[in-house]
């Protein structure tokens, strides 16, 4: 939905952007973007009267290089890290906790009691993402990593045996596994590797980061309220029965 702009707007109009497949934050189906970042981004720049455009779906890491370059003015629902300060200017509170955790195949369940437990096993991880600055830099030095894109993709090299584990958000994770008949075939490790914090991230090159101060007031009362958690397990449900009316229709082909 796109709203007038008035001269009093510190911006004319925003692009944003998102990962294409990070349920329930924000995820693409059928020709349109759902998700809780998205619903609060709504909800925030239609009151403040800005006209805004979702861009189509790219790869994440293509995403994060247009951001590098200010070809988009908003990115929803990423971790801080220090590499990303240097194009983005984040929201001050965290948005939603994005847990993150351990992914293997049931069976081959190992003891995980911190991230050294890792050490001297293949681990994937999602191409483009990033868990943290503490832990990206463990997993530089001391970890044998691959880069795969997409959830379908790192959970099959996990089956096929050629990965040990898929360090992943727990909640894509869950949704992926539950919704796509591999819920006994795969597993989380306790407890969660990292605690991950979310923000949203305006482009320093756009004009549009001088909404930060009013989305870091406005998230703070949506937190207070506790209207964030109810949009979470809203399009926790929303992307649930997405997936379960796709497979239906699969079945009846």
């Amino acid at each position: 939905m796109v709203l007038p702009t008035t001269q009093a707007e510190p911006c004319q109009s925003i692009t944003v952007s998102a990962h294409e497949n990070y349920p329930p934050f924000h995820w693409y189906h059928d020709g349109e973007f759902y998700g809780v970042t998205i619903d609060i981004t709504k909800q925030l720049l239609e009151r403040y009267q800005v006209d805004y455009q979702v861009s189509s779906p790219v790869p994440w890491k293509r995403l994060l290089e247009m951001a590098k370059h200010g070809r988009t003015d908003l990115l929803l629902g990423l971790k801080d890290t220090p590499a990303r300060r240097e194009f983005l200017n984040f929201t001050s509170a965290p948005v939603l906790n994005n847990p993150v955790a351990v992914f293997v195949k049931k069976g081959e369940e190992f003891s995980f009691i911190d991230w050294r437990s890792l050490i001297g096993k293949v681990g994937n991880i999602n191409l483009g993402d990033s868990h943290g600055e503490a832990f990206d830099n463990f997993a530089n030095q001391y970890l044998n990593i691959q880069q795969v894109k997409g959830l379908a993709q790192n959970f099959q090299m996990v089956l096929r045996g050629r990965a040990d584990y898929f360090v992943t958000g727990y909640y894509p994770g869950i949704s992926y596994l539950s919704n796509s008949g591999l819920k006994d075939e795969i597993v989380a490790l306790t407890p969660f590797a990292v605690d991950g914090y979310i923000h949203f991230g305006f482009v320093k090159d756009s004009g549009c980061d001088k909404l930060l101060a009013r989305f870091n007031q406005d998230l703070a009362s949506l937190i207070k309220t506790e209207t964030i958690a109810q949009l979470f397990e809203k399009n926790l449900m929303l992307w649930q029965a997405q997936l379960n009316g796709e497979r239906q229709r699969l079945e009846l082909h």
